[in-house]
């Protein structure tokens, strides 16, 4: 990822995993880290193929993972 990421999780074998910092939020799909945004987030957990993020002041992101 580029920079400091705080949080990270994983979609579980099949990947892909999340990383989310103060400067911004990267993908990993097994073989290289793609960048998704560049608004930092502090935390990011998966649950049922959707990535929560969030971030300063309350700010929430969503991104659906593909299958």
């Amino acid at each position: 990822p580029r920079g400091f990421r705080s949080g990270v999780a994983c979609a579980g074998a099949g990947l892909p995993c999340i990383a989310a910092g103060p400067a911004g939020v990267d993908r990993w799909d097994g073989k290289a880290w793609a960048p998704l945004s560049d608004v930092g987030f502090d935390a990011v957990e998966i649950a049922g193929g959707v990535a929560w993020i969030s971030g300063d002041a309350g700010r929430i992101g969503r991104l659906r993972l593909a299958e």
